[in-house]
């Protein structure tokens, strides 16, 4: 009996000691690149990565032929999470008309040793306006990493994006 017990007791402190990151919500699939996984809705397929992006996941085109997705990028460069967010964004400011910066604070991330989120709006030179949300983390082995999820005002709505970012882990 004691036997039993210990060996229940054992394998309940091995189930929680092993963490399979954030839990993937109902009509969304896991995928990888790089250091990190995370879920995105299972409509959404990868596409042909563009901008140094190691993956790129395109969600349905949306107003104004702006589509909607995420790139993952792992960087090259180290450094701190918000000063790089930082410089990011004085770079997108000078790439983007009307580029706003809508926040910037620090964020969780599973496993990370820091992060920042950038939120952020700008208009195409096509027209419409996209919203987009970069994660920029630093993983437990130093691996640097910015994720973005973005798109049109009108086809990507917060709650879509948050859940989107909140799966996001290194493995």
């Amino acid at each position: 009996m004691a036997r039993t017990l210990i060996g229940l007791v054992m394998a309940g402190l091995l189930l929680t000691g092993c963490d399979s990151g954030p839990e993937v919500p109902d009509g969304f699939t896991e995928a990888e690149a790089g250091p990190v996984t995370f879920a995105h809705p299972e409509d959404w397929r990868e596409g042909s990565p563009t901008g140094g992006a190691e993956l790129q996941i395109e969600g349905p085109e949306g107003t104004g032929g702006a589509r909607t997705g995420l790139q993952v990028f792992v960087a090259d460069e180290a450094g701190d999470p918000a000063a790089r967010a930082t410089a990011l964004a004085a770079e997108l400011r000078s790439s983007f008309e009307e580029f706003e910066v809508v926040g910037q604070s620090d964020t969780e991330v599973d496993g990370a040793q820091a992060a920042t989120l950038l939120e952020y709006t700008f208009t195409r030179p096509e027209g419409g306006t996209v919203h987009s949300w970069d994660v920029l983390a630093e993983g437990p082995g130093g691996e640097h990493v910015i994720f973005r999820v973005e798109g049109s005002e009108e086809d990507l709505d917060e709650d879509t994006a948050q859940e989107i970012l909140d799966t996001l882990s290194f493995s």
